[in-house]
């Protein structure tokens, strides 16, 4: 416990005693983490959505010449799927457009079976002669 104790002083003898300035002091330092943080995730998300180095790079300067404004642009620019997401897409529509094709060359070669016809469902055979007036009586008298 006694290292965060002098971890916390040696912090603390960086800042100025006076305090409207140690309060400007810790926004910078509040301001200088949400811009790295903006940078790690302009990084880490432009590798995720793109293969091209010209856009890593792009983005890249983007956010560290303009840390906040910087980082809100590039959220406009971005792609709006990753490689990932794009890959996954085209399999599917791959996939799908082959079992279509399988599906129509199926239907060609077999010949179309003739239509069952379907029976009426017990339930609805028991209400059939009964009359729709609303009244309870009249469907008791047809059930069993």
């Amino acid at each position: 416990m006694s290292w965060i104790a002098s971890t916390f002083s040696a912090f603390a003898s960086l800042l100025s005693p006076d305090g409207s300035v140690r309060f400007v002091q810790l926004g910078l330092v509040a301001v200088g983490c949400v811009a790295a943080y903006c940078v790690f995730f302009t990084v880490r998300d432009a590798l995720l959505r793109s293969r091209s180095l010209l856009f890593h790079i792009a983005s890249l300067l983007l956010v560290t010449a303009l840390p906040i404004i910087g980082f809100f642009v590039y959220l406009l620019v971005r792609p709006a799927r990753t490689v990932k997401e794009r890959e996954t897409d085209s399999m599917l529509r791959e996939l799908l457009a082959r079992n279509a094709k399988e599906a129509a060359a199926q239907k060609m070669t077999k010949p179309p079976k003739p239509a069952k016809e379907q029976k009426a469902p017990p339930a609805a055979a028991l209400f059939a002669s009964a009359p729709i007036t609303g009244n309870a009586d009249a469907l008791s008298n047809t059930l069993p």
